[in-house]
């Protein structure tokens, strides 16, 4: 395959025009083509060095792509490739990412890929799905190719991912040392793969929701080359309530530090501002703060002010919201908005409150502490693993309407003690959640790996 595509190429760089067909001889005169050169590595070879014919042919058309992805649809497939990267030299990994729009699980993956990156190792992105982080990756000089029929057995029992992901793919990742595979929606990945003896990293942060579609579908037996990360102790619990006995270990992500870009302002609201941010649905649980609200006696109304950011998602949870911000003068609701408003939003606040039914490791809850604000989360988030109630952070039992009432009143009546218990819970993200302990922590993780192999 890539023997012909190498002189396929350097036939147009000499501004010369080639039709090839699979059943095409290829006669090569000596010394035409390196071919000794592209036996090893050859993938990777070919695509690095023909980078902008995989970015743009214009001899491989649309109906071209069209037969060969056998679908209709044509952006099925596409390549963004670098050229001149170094890929020689270093050791290998290919990343698998759910998708590249700016979800929680593909934030995390590309903070990896900046740490392995600064670690010394070449990385290469692919994904069934595109989206903005592909940007990012352009920055960091990271090649990426989109290909959907990554995902065609996502949702498929172990027995059908053990066909074909596609004919190029299947040879592709045995040119890599390491494989990194993004959440439990890289099972088919993992199901297909996991015989290739590459040492694989599988990172998951699921919860019970993702759990409740997906478990039936996940690999019963990994074999040894298979390491499974958990994003926090909350997600080992999940796995085992489903009957998924994976030996795992715990990764946490990181978080950059940039409390020196805002100056701390702690309670200079005369009402105690409660920030709830996320999509708004049902596992976020907005409908378990608007009943406590509804809840809350009169006096402690007047001085609490509850601010809603997030996108609309399924169900009648939007719908509830926006009817209580009519009846409730203290109920806010906003767009959503950029990081740097969020981030701003963040100072402006004196509490962050999540609510989730199910929320493995919010990373608003995360970035609050970062900020030195106090988190009041229920017991179904991961956060609530690393806080000690009243001390470095508040909790209230998952659902528990009542609970949430009580932990309300008590900040509104000790609003005091906010500025001290914020800046405890600094120190959770300092000695869990920083990038620092992040990057040292993967970088022992792929240490023990490759001794391992």
């Amino acid at each position: 395959m890539s023997f012909n595509e190498d002189i396929s190429f350097k036939i147009q760089e000499n501004k010369l025009k080639c039709a090839y067909t699979s059943n095409s001889q290829c006669i090569c005169v000596d010394n035409f083509i390196e071919h000794n050169n592209i036996k090893k590595d050859e993938y990777l070879y070919v695509l690095n060095k023909w980078s902008k014919y995989y970015n743009y042919d214009p001899f491989f058309s649309t109906m071209m792509l069209k037969q060969m992805v056998c679908n209709e649809n044509a952006d099925l497939l596409k390549f963004y490739l670098l050229s001149n990267l170094d890929f020689k030299n270093k050791k290998r990994i290919l990343v698998f990412s759910h998708e590249l729009s700016r979800t929680g699980g593909s934030i995390v993956v590309l903070d990896a890929v900046k740490e392995l990156i600064s670690n010394g190792y070449y990385v290469l992105v692919v994904s069934p799905f595109d989206g903005d982080l592909r940007n990012e990756y352009k920055i960091l000089s990271v090649s990426v190719i989109i290909d959907h029929r990554l995902a065609w057995t996502r949702g498929e029992k172990e027995e059908k991912s053990l066909f074909k992901i596609n004919w190029y793919m299947d040879n592709f990742v045995r040119e890599f040392d390491f494989l990194f595979v993004g959440t439990l929606m890289g099972h088919n990945l993992i199901a297909r793969y996991q015989n290739y003896n590459i040492p694989t990293i599988w990172w998951v942060h699921e919860g019970s929701y993702s759990l409740d579609f997906i478990h039936k579908v996940l690999p019963q037996n990994l074999n040894k080359n298979i390491h499974v990360l958990c994003g926090g102790k909350y997600v080992q619990d999940m796995l085992k309530k489903y009957n998924i006995h994976y030996e795992s270990t715990i990764l946490l992500y990181g978080v950059k530090d940039i409390i020196s870009n805002y100056k701390y302002k702690p309670n200079y609201h005369e009402k105690v501002r409660f920030l709830i941010a996320g999509t708004i649905d049902k596992r976020k649980g907005q409908d378990i703060v608007i009943k406590a609200i509804k809840n809350l006696p009169k006096e402690i109304l007047s001085e609490t002010e509850f601010i809603f950011i997030g996108a609309r998602s399924f169900g009648n949870v939007y719908d509830m919201l926006m009817q209580e911000k009519n009846n409730y003068k203290n109920i806010k609701v906003l767009k959503t908005v950029s990081r740097t408003e969020l981030f701003k939003l963040y100072n402006e606040i004196d509490c962050l409150l999540c609510a989730s039914r199910d929320d493995p490791m919010p990373v608003v809850a995360t970035e609050a502490m970062m900020l030195s604000k106090p988190c009041l989360c229920s017991t179904a988030t991961g956060t609530s693993r690393y806080i000690v109630d009243k001390e470095n952070g508040f909790i209230f039992e998952n659902e528990n309407v009542a609970q949430l009432v009580d932990k309300i009143i008590y900040i509104v009546k000790n609003k005091s003690v906010l500025k001290e218990v914020g800046l405890k819970s600094r120190k959770i993200y300092e000695e869990n959640f920083s990038i620092d302990k992040f990057g040292l922590s993967l970088k022992n993780i792929m240490r023990n790996i490759k001794s391992d192999f």
